[in-house]
């Protein structure tokens, strides 16, 4: 799966490439926020239901790129899996014989659940990506998995160090 999408979108005149992935602010319900790359800059968007805001960060003004894993991916799978259990066990207490529609529905509403389990632990530990300048920290939800996040660190970082140059040890 390529981190950056084929396709090319325009936004005024600039020729973007979208991350793969898009995510939800944290207290912000119904805001979508998408990361898209250009040559000099970093474009977060964020859609709600009537407004789009844009931000634009250069890759010179860059700083530092925080990575946080989190335990949300985790607790989700445990939860789903603990509802999976609970159907399944439900379903045999109830229809105790396998020809019972009921039967069959418990058991269809527990491999869901579990279903739901396996692709979150599939997808690997979740995170927070936070991109940092000099006058602000930006919270990047787009890149929930540290895996998407590595991939994506790998093209961000290479067009820092095509801006900035690259970064040199100190000596001592």
């Amino acid at each position: 799966m390529a981190i950056l999408r084929k396709k090319a979108v325009s936004f005024a005149g600039s020729s973007y490439r979208r991350f793969a992935g898009r995510g939800r602010r944290p207290g912000q319900a119904m805001t979508v926020s998408s990361l898209y790359a250009a040559e000099d800059h970093l474009l977060v968007v964020d859609l709600t239901a009537f407004t789009e805001r844009y931000r634009r960060f250069y890759f010179r003004d860059v700083q530092a790129i925080s990575i946080r894993k989190t335990p949300r991916g985790s607790v989700l799978a445990l939860v789903s899996l603990a509802v999976a259990l609970g159907f399944a066990g439900l379903g045999a207490m109830l229809f105790p014989a396998p020809d019972a529609i009921g039967f069959w529905v418990f058991v269809s509403l527990a491999s869901l659940f579990a279903l739901v389990a396996l692709g979150n632990v599939l997808l690997g530990p979740s995170c927070r990506v936070s991109l940092h300048t000099a006058v602000h920290v930006e919270e990047l939800p787009s890149l929930r998995r540290v895996r998407q996040a590595e991939r994506a660190l790998d093209v961000i970082v290479a067009r820092i160090d095509a801006a900035q140059g690259p970064l040199v040890p100190a000596a001592g």
